[in-house]
């Protein structure tokens, strides 16, 4: 699947998504990837890996607000 399709079929689930369910659960997953990445951090790495982590933390919580922001202009009022 190329990153236009995914993107895409995203983008119509979520505007599919009249009750949150589906943004509910990708929220969680989202969350849940950042906490596990937060605690091999937490853990002790070395000074590459625990940057290349801190990205991909950052990373996942944009997702989460992008996933919250589109949900909302898509269903106003939701």
């Amino acid at each position: 699947m190329s990153k236009e399709t995914f993107a895409l079929d995203l983008e119509e689930k979520l505007a599919n998504d009249g009750d949150g369910r589906f943004k509910e659960e990708l929220l969680e997953r989202l969350r849940n990837e950042a906490v596990g990445i937060k605690c091999r951090m937490d853990a002790g790495v070395p000074p590459a890996e625990f940057a290349r982590l801190q990205k991909t933390a950052a990373a996942l919580d944009a997702a989460a607000t992008v996933v919250e922001g589109v949900w909302a202009r898509m269903h106003p009022g939701g």
